[in-house]
């Protein structure tokens, strides 16, 4: 509620310091007009005699309008400029992503080839081991290996006088390709034969064998010496196709005393 004086109103009052933009908003009035608190237009009623009466706060709202300044836009330079910009900061987070995926897939995909190579070397050390004969297998190109087995060393089976170096059962490893060829290594694998006679057999690398550059697979000397030579590749172009060489010689335990002395090879 806003009382007036009684004595005659001036025509007009100043307006409060704080209103925005330096102009005062006229106040809508009735009988007579002034400034009230915040801007707020006030209407005054006159009573009997000339007397001010109560005044009353109307609920209209007056918000100020600034004025267009020409500054507050963007031109066609600057927006292109910060296109250019922005398309460049893109680009470069692009190529880091590109290039931070690529050497993850590398990364795992090394681990994959290096813990498939590492464990078919591991296998085949450890039958190597235990054989007590080591063959071809009768194929030249090397790429069966044949260890036979003494399944009962309390038993001469073969009439030598010794009963543990018998072959009561024979086990394979054996690189396959596919398509008939070993220059497609995406069909390349490894595999074992726990029962040379049974149809079974574990898959020890299903995919990326290959042959080393002049070297066989398997390579038996003397009966005795196994010589391991073939790598592993992982077939992925984006990654860089990864890879692992193995070159291994194992030397079975159980050899006859006449193969004690066996030759390296280079």
């Amino acid at each position: 509620m806003i009382r007036f004086p009684t004595h005659e109103p001036p025509p007009h009052l100043e307006p409060p310091p704080h209103l925005p933009f330096g102009r005062p908003l006229p106040l809508g009035g009735g009988e007579g007009e002034g400034w009230g608190e915040g801007a707020a237009p006030v209407r005054r009623r006159l009573g009997e005699g000339g007397r001010v009466a109560e005044g009353t706060v109307e609920s209209r709202l007056m918000v100020p309008v600034r004025g267009h300044d020409p500054r507050s836009a963007f031109t066609l330079m600057e927006v292109m400029v910060a296109l250019a910009v922005s398309s460049l900061i893109l680009g470069g987070v692009m190529t880091f992503l590109d290039m931070a995926s690529k050497s993850l897939s590398g990364t795992a995909s090394q681990t994959v080839v290096n813990q498939r190579a590492g464990n078919s070397s591991e296998s085949i050390f450890r039958r190597v081991r235990f054989a007590t004969s080591v063959s071809n297998s009768n194929d030249a190109s090397g790429n069966t290996l044949r260890l036979g087995f003494d399944d009962d060393s309390s038993i001469d089976r073969n009439n030598d006088g010794k009963s543990y170096n018998d072959q009561d059962h024979y086990e394979v490893f054996q690189f396959q390709n596919g398509d008939g060829s070993d220059d497609t290594i995406a069909d390349n694998s490894l595999i074992y034969r726990p029962r040379e006679d049974q149809t079974n057999f574990i898959v020890l690398i299903p995919s990326g064998v290959q042959k080393l550059p002049g070297r066989k697979i398997f390579t038996v000397t003397n009966n005795c010496a196994v010589y391991v030579n073939f790598a592993v590749a992982d077939a992925f172009a984006r990654d860089g196709y990864q890879t692992c060489d193995i070159q291994s010689a194992f030397v079975s335990r159980n050899r006859p005393l006449t193969t004690n002395t066996f030759t390296i090879l280079p």
